[in-house]
């Protein structure tokens, strides 16, 4: 699990992990950095 910056680019991580995401031998998740807590509780719910 990745989190993206809250503005601007994604970041280095998330660019280069999703660019090659199908290489990867597990499940890339992205999330947005601009997610409160309580958001991302709703969306495990």
């Amino acid at each position: 699990m990745l989190a993206t910056s809250a503005k601007g680019d994604p970041g280095p991580l998330v660019s280069y992990f999703a660019s090659n995401a199908s290489a990867l031998p597990c499940i890339l998740v992205v999330v947005p950095g601009s997610l409160h807590p309580e958001d991302i509780d709703t969306l495990v719910r």
